[in-house]
């Protein structure tokens, strides 16, 4: 399941391509994080996701499926 949210003026200025929506996915996450290359940090910022994030938000997976 996926949303489209909206976003106000000053966040589609701050957006990487300055579109004025951001999709949201709902899924199994393992499956969804294999389809990223990135990801937004705490502050909003595209990050590259490296081995040492993508372990880390496995394990975190993990801990919440049990």
């Amino acid at each position: 399941m996926s949303t489209v949210a909206e976003l106000d003026k000053e966040e589609q200025s701050q957006s990487e391509h300055g579109f004025g929506r951001r999709v949201h996915v709902k899924g199994a996450s393992e499956i969804v994080l294999e389809s990223c290359s990135s990801y937004l940090d705490a502050d909003g910022n595209k990050q590259p996701l490296n081995d040492d994030v993508s372990s880390k938000l496995k394990s975190l997976i993990e801990s919440y499926a049990k």
